[in-house]
């Protein structure tokens, strides 16, 4: 079958023993673990604070204007 590696290639390698099981639980306290970190490094004041979660977006006027120019000119050469 050539899919498939030979024994000697993949070095008959196994699953390790000692990696613990990923759960669902042990997720969600590493979780909640790494939250807490970036929480008290954040009061410390060695990282800053998450911005606010709203997006903002600036238009530039030379953006609308490309944006806008080939709209009005598709619109003037089809009204003549």
């Amino acid at each position: 079958m050539p899919w498939r590696l030979p024994v000697a290639a993949s070095g008959g390698a196994r699953p390790s023993v000692t990696a613990p099981k990923a759960t669902a639980q042990r997720v969600a306290l590493l979780i909640n673990a790494a939250k807490q970190e970036y929480d008290e490094s954040v009061a410390q004041g060695e990282l800053p604070a998450t911005p606010d979660a709203t997006v903002q977006i600036t238009w530039v006027s030379l953006v609308i204007a490309v944006l806008l120019l080939p709209a009005v000119l598709a619109v003037v050469l089809s009204l003549t």
